[in-house]
């Protein structure tokens, strides 16, 4: 099949999943029927936990209903952090366990502005 048919058929079909996940915004078509077919549905029920602190992430959770939160669980599961529809979670806690795997928690402190840096630097180029 031709790749620009390819990309059509693709955009067709995941057109539900992509157009309410704000991340796929100013994504390209190309990427976007490339990575819908990758994405898995997945379901949890009310008052359950995603992932805990501590844990390792390999994972990025786009939200397509309902709403989420990142809590305090020392505080009664507070929430502290909402997502709501078309939302993501799970990005920063995967650049922040791979640095707190390499370096201790105080270094990782003080890299975490150079690797903001760093991000912003090759996204203008």
């Amino acid at each position: 099949m031709p790749h620009k048919l390819k990309v059509e058929v693709s955009l067709y079909i995941y057109e539900k999943r992509y157009r309410v996940i704000k991340f796929f915004k100013s994504a390209s078509c190309s990427f976007i029927s490339w990575i819908c077919p990758l994405l898995k549905p997945n379901t949890f029920d009310e008052n359950q936990y995603i992932y805990s602190e501590g844990e390792d992430i390999h994972c990025i959770f786009f939200l397509l209903k309902g709403q989420s939160c990142f809590v305090l669980p020392s505080y009664n599961n507070m929430p502290y952090i909402n997502i709501t529809e078309g939302g993501h979670l799970g990005i920063i806690d995967i650049v922040g366990s791979i640095q707190q795997a390499d370096e201790d928690m105080d270094n990782w402190m003080d890299n975490k502005e150079l690797l903001k840096r760093q991000f912003t630097i090759e996204a203008k180029t």
